[in-house]
């Protein structure tokens, strides 16, 4: 299984270096807010969407990683992501601060690989665990998604 991880992180560095450069710096749609946020642009019947949210959703919002950067999900194509370019996988994570792009995690290659590139992401950012951050803006909550049985 550890073998198979390492492939599919190495397939997703691949993929992203062949999509272009991470837009650093490019500003987040007015429509999110302006604070610190973690947006997850995902598709409809994802499978790794849905793998993300079994093992690391639960945890990331109770993390200090989740109350720093706040999870901002939105489909595909959602009108708040208009200005946001070059997402053609599921899952994209994008972490902004301050208004400004920092980095992408494209994909989802398993929980110890989020976790390492996040926390590169945020170091860039200078945002810390437990650190001083009181300052940072509220953000728009999801609206709440319908239970589909």
């Amino acid at each position: 299984m550890g073998r198979l991880r390492l492939v599919i992180a190495l397939f997703g560095m691949l993929v992203a270096a062949w999509v272009g450069p991470v837009r650093a710096g490019e500003a987040v749609p007015a429509a999110l807010g302006q604070g610190t946020m973690l947006v997850m642009i995902e598709t409809p019947d994802c499978p790794y969407c849905k793998k993300w949210e079994r093992e690391v959703g639960p945890g990331y919002r109770a993390s200090d990683e989740g109350k720093m950067a706040p999870l901002v999900k939105r489909m595909k194509g959602h009108a708040d992501l208009a200005g946001i370019r070059g997402v053609a996988y599921s899952p994209t994570f994008i972490l902004f601060d301050r208004g400004s792009e920092i980095g992408r995690i494209i994909g989802y290659a398993g929980a110890d690989f989020f976790w390492g590139e996040l926390g590169r992401l945020m170091s860039q950012a200078n945002l810390r665990p437990g650190g001083n951050n009181a300052n940072r803006a509220e953000l728009p909550h999801d609206p709440p998604q319908p239970i589909v049985r």
